[in-house]
């Protein structure tokens, strides 16, 4: 009876931090709208922080602490404990594709920043007509929900860290947070590949910083779909997922292989290099 009340409170206590965290998430992400609606040459924003907005830089740790505090308030409600063995590989693997697109996701929100109050100052990023990031940012496919599509990830791969932290230390992540989690991987491969598409198609360029996320979307959705059907699919699904999570590496380089085909039939890369 103490164990329980002792994870009931445990459980509140997660579940206050996670909220607060939201709040302080939610304020900054306003803040940061604010922050880049505001931003010209005439009236560039002060307070950066490794070359962005003080709040931008606040989202990461503040969705990582949202996701940890989730999981484990999760874990401690289920009735099959709170630890599970851990998944070393698995976990690392989500640990590294989290922080290689976090960083690309922060570096081409500085750059964002760079364009708004530098316009003809050169971008890291450009090294050609070709090979540039600065047309992807400045065009309207680059803000396509009225704000800068990185700040998207900076959200989300924080809680790709997040998941692969927990499977690789071996805390338990209950099947419904399983399902929420490869819903948002989903969308965010949906994006990648609709981007993938005006990039190469409409904009005609390759953005570095954009290219690095993709490489990293890919392989992060294969892994937690056929995850998600080893853990709650039936018999069959279940086989079929693991089939496939022995599969990803393939699916992966047979992904970045159609990109590479359609990039060279598009914009004749190869004449270029």
């Amino acid at each position: 009876m103490v164990d329980v009340q002792r994870a009931r409170r445990q459980v509140w206590a997660l579940l206050a931090t996670a909220a607060v965290a939201l709040s302080i998430a939610v304020a900054c992400f306003v803040l940061t709208l604010h922050a880049f609606s505001g931003m010209s040459p005439e009236s560039p924003f002060e307070s950066l922080l490794l070359g962005v907005p003080a709040p931008t830089a606040a989202l990461p740790p503040a969705t990582l602490l949202i996701a940890l505090a989730s999981i484990r308030a999760a874990a401690l409600r289920s009735s099959e404990g709170t630890r599970t063995a851990p998944r070393r590989l698995a976990g690392a693997l989500l640990v590294v594709a989290g922080g290689v697109g976090l960083l690309a996701a922060w570096a081409l929100t500085a750059d964002k920043v760079v364009t708004l109050t530098q316009p003809e100052a050169p971008l890291e990023c450009n090294f050609s007509l070709l090979v540039q990031c600065g047309a992807n940012l400045e065009s309207w496919q680059g803000s396509l929900l009225g704000f800068p599509n990185p700040l998207l990830g900076l959200v989300g791969w924080s809680a790709v860290i997040a998941v692969g932290g927990c499977l690789f230390i071996g805390i338990r992540i209950a099947d419904w947070l399983w399902v929420a989690f490869t819903v948002g991987v989903a969308a965010a491969m949906a994006f990648v590949l609709w981007l993938i598409g005006q990039s190469i198609s409409v904009l005609g360029t390759l953005c570095p910083w954009c290219m690095v996320t993709w490489s990293v979307t890919i392989p992060v959705f294969w892994w937690v779909s056929a995850e998600l059907a080893r853990r709650v699919g039936g018999p069959r699904l279940s086989a079929g997922g693991a089939r496939i999570a022995g599969w990803w590496p393939t699916l992966t380089v047979f992904s970045y292989l159609v990109v590479a085909v359609l990039a060279q039939l598009r914009l004749d890369v190869i004449a270029h290099l």
